[in-house]
């Protein structure tokens, strides 16, 4: 859903450029798929992911540093981004 939404502002918003953390394994085929996107992206690599049910506490405990939420939102904070946009997968 992310990478649609990026895909969509991009057509409406030409200058932006995206970066995605997250499981490359998952995200980078949806990036070969809009080529267009792609050529403005930079994907950064973690496999943990802070879930939907884990309590802030929980979060904060196992994988702070590592989450693509953290990283997400310390690219911000760095000033190599301006906004966040999460994406949920729900539990299974």
């Amino acid at each position: 859903m992310v990478v649609a939404a990026a895909e969509l502002a991009r057509s409406r918003h030409p200058d932006s450029e995206f970066l995605f953390f997250g499981n490359s394994t998952l995200i980078a085929p949806l990036l070969d798929a809009r080529p267009e996107l792609k050529s403005a992206s930079r994907l950064i690599h973690t496999e943990i992911a802070v879930r939907m049910e884990d309590k802030p506490s929980q979060a904060l405990r196992y994988g702070r540093w590592k989450s693509s939420m953290w990283l997400a939102i310390d690219a911000v904070k760095k000033g190599d981004a301006d906004v966040v946009v999460s994406g949920a997968i729900p539990a299974r």
